[in-house]
């Protein structure tokens, strides 16, 4: 009975995989230059709702900016004739610093970046990343507004 059930979801995989080549799709691995030239840093295995996989600015979009500067900025950009892209959430932040920068990819410095989660509670706090010791962290209304942090646009395909 296991080598059944084994047996058949080999041939499903097959079946999958022959299925998405025959109809093009591409398929990417983490680390792969995505559409854009960027860099893949995620794959959710489906793509339900429309996408599959995120994928880094190339390091020559990367700037710095202060947080609200930051949101606005990264709506602008048109990377090898795509748009969409956008701060990344927290949760990307740390698929970028351990999938990435963690494996010597995307070239990523110590930095901090930004994100665009915000934690709210008696006071707002925007989290950022910082890729020197993998802490995540919080800056407050002035210091989002003041202080100047890396960012790296993502967008999903």
């Amino acid at each position: 009975m296991k080598k059944t059930i084994f047996l058949l979801c080999l041939l499903f995989l097959f079946a999958t995989c022959a299925s998405s080549h025959a109809q093009g799709i591409q398929v990417y691995k983490i680390g792969d230059t995505g559409p854009a030239g960027g860099i893949v840093f995620y794959d959710k295995g489906d793509n339900a709702d429309g996408w599959q996989y995120l994928e880094a600015a190339p390091p020559d979009f990367e700037f710095e900016a202060n947080w609200n500067s930051a949101n606005d900025m990264v709506k602008l950009l048109h990377i090898n004739g795509f748009t969409g892209w956008r701060l990344p959430n927290r949760d990307e932040l740390s698929f970028m610093y351990l999938n990435l920068k963690q494996k010597g990819l995307g070239g990523f410095g110590n930095d901090t970046y930004w994100s665009s989660t915000e934690e709210r509670s008696l006071f707002t706090f925007t989290m950022y990343h910082n890729f020197g010791n993998g802490f995540v962290l919080g800056a407050d209304r002035l210091g989002r507004g003041l202080v100047p942090y890396k960012v790296r646009a993502v967008r999903a395909f």
